[in-house]
C-alpha cells in the first residue's frame, strides 16, 4: 500500500505534494486526539508562561503542517533530478563544512527533527560531499528497505543505529574515511542503552551520547546544521560555526555529559527561535 501510495504521488508537482501532505497533517491534528494533547502539553511547558493558549495552538497546528509538507517535500525530492536537488534547498555555511574536512578527521553533523530534516543529508550529498545517516531501523522490514531505496537515490549511506556496538564500528570507520556523519539528537535515548540525562528546556532529557563520544575519540569537529522554510517554498540548510569541544582532562564520562549539554543547548535555541519548525508531538521528555 505505501508502495502504491509512493508510485502515485511521486509523480505530482512537489508544491502540490507538499500541500496534500500539509492537509493530511492537519487532518491526524484533529483526528489524534492523544498525540495532539501531547503536542500541547509540550508546548505549554516550555511556552506556558509566554504564550497565551491561542499562540500555542497555532503553533502546534503549524508544526502538523510543516511535518506533512516535509514528507510531501520528500516524496519529490526522490525523483528529482541532481540539478532540481541543487535548486530546491539552499546552503548557507558551505565553506564551513568544506574547511571542517580540510582537517582530515571526519566531520559530526548534528541536528533535530526540525524544519525539512528528511533532506537534509541529501543537501550534502548534492553537493559531493560523502554523507552517512545513522538511522533507527522501522519495526516493518519492507517500509524500512523502502526508505532506505529513497535514502540511496538521494546519495545518502545509511548505519543502523542497532545494534550499537555494530553501528559504532560503522561511525568511527566513516569518520576515518574523512566523511560526514549525521546524527539527530533531539530524541529519547533510554538510560539502560547509554543515555545521558541533560536539560532541554528545563525539564531532564536524555539522549544518545554519541556525538559526543565520537568527538571526543576522534577529535573530529562537530557542526550544527538546521533546515528552515523559505518563504518561496523551497528550503535553507543553515551550517553553524563549529560546536566548541569540551575536554577538560577529567573523566570521560563527565566531559561525554558536558558535550551532550552544550550540544542540546545549540538545538535548544533553534526550537526557540522557530518553534514551528520542531515535531513537538514526540515524547522527548520521558
Amino acid at each position: 500500500m505505501i508502495r502504491a501510495t509512493y508510485w502515485i504521488l511521486h509523480r505530482l508537482p512537489v508544491r502540490r505534494l507538499s500541500r496534500i501532505g500539509s492537509a493530511c497533517c492537519t487532518l491526524l491534528y484533529v483526528a489524534f486526539p492523544k498525540a495532539r494533547k501531547r503536542t500541547l502539553a509540550n508546548l505549554s511547558f516550555v511556552f506556558g508562561g509566554t504564550r497565551t493558549p491561542e499562540e500555542i495552538r497555532d503553533i502546534a497546528r503549524a508544526s502538523y503542517r510543516n511535518c506533512g509538507t516535509a514528507l510531501g517535500e520528500c516524496i519529490a525530492y526522490s525523483v528529482m533530478s541532481a540539478d532540481e536537488r541543487r535548486a530546491f534547498v539552499r546552503v548557507k555555511g558551505l565553506d564551513r563544512l568544506r574547511d571542517a574536512l580540510a582537517e582530515e578527521r571526519g566531520v559530526i553533523a548534528i541536528s533535530a527533527h526540525f524544519g525539512n530534516f528528511l533532506i537534509l543529508a541529501g543537501k550534502l550529498s548534492t553537493e559531493g560531499i560523502p554523507v552517512n545517516l545513522v538511522v533507527n531501523q522501522m519495526k516493518d522490514p519492507k517500509t524500512e528497505r523502502l526508505f532506505n531505496e529513497m535514502r540511496a537515490s538521494a546519495g545518502i549511506r545509511t548505519i543502523p543505529l542497532y545494534p550499537t556496538r555494530s553501528c559504532a564500528r560503522a561511525c568511527l570507520k566513516v569518520l576515518k574515511r574523512n566523511e560526514v556523519l549525521v546524527l539527530f539528537i533531539d530524541q529519547n535515548y533510554r538510560p539502560r542503552r547509554g543515555g545521558v540525562a541533560v536539560d532541554f528546556f528545563g525539564r531532564r532529557a536524555f539522549t544518545a551520547p554519541g556525538a559526543a563520544s565520537l568527538a571526543l575519540a576522534c577529535g573530529s569537529p562537530v557542526l550544527p546544521m538546521f533546515m528552515f522554510r523559505d518563504k518561496d517554498g523551497g528550503n535553507t540548510l543553515v551550517i553553524d560555526p563549529p560546536a566548541p569541544v569540551i575536554r577538560s582532562g577529567g573523566k570521560k564520562a563527565e566531559d561525554v555529559v558536558a558535550n551532550i549539554q552544550g550540544f542540546t543547548k545549540i538545538i535548544e535555541r533553534r526550537v526557540a527561535e522557530n518553534p514551528d519548525l520542531w515535531t513537538w508531538m514526540y515524547r522527548r521528555w520521558r
